[in-house]
């Protein structure tokens, strides 16, 4: 491929986005949405019915270690631990977005 096929192709993928976005408008139902990026990890989260093995794994550990404990403690642990799950989940999902829209960027400047 010569120089010139490899600037119009992100010129072309341009085009068919802004054709994209003016057939199609952005409408968030959701108003605690607030960028493109919150909807993406929202619609995947939605999708994302199973947790990978390691995180079972992990849950499983913590059951056991909270055999013990007061059930109001227990419930409020498990609701700081799930929090701080969904919290680093989001920030990946997010991050990870953010790094492969730089990639791109990369192979398509040079």
């Amino acid at each position: 491929m010569d120089n010139q096929t490899n600037a119009s192709i992100p010129q072309a993928v341009c085009r068919l986005f802004r054709q994209q976005l003016i057939e199609h408008p952005l409408d968030i139902e959701n108003a605690n949405l607030h960028s493109v990026l919150e909807l993406l990890h929202t619609a995947y989260t939605e999708v994302q019915t199973d947790d990978p093995e390691p995180v079972k794994q992990a849950f499983r550990r913590l059951d056991e270690c909270m055999e013990a404990v007061d059930l109001d403690i227990n419930n409020a642990i498990y609701l700081t631990v799930c929090q701080i799950y969904c919290a680093a989940e989001e920030r990946a999902f997010l991050d990870g977005v953010r790094i492969g829209a730089h990639l791109v960027k990369e192979l398509y400047t040079g």
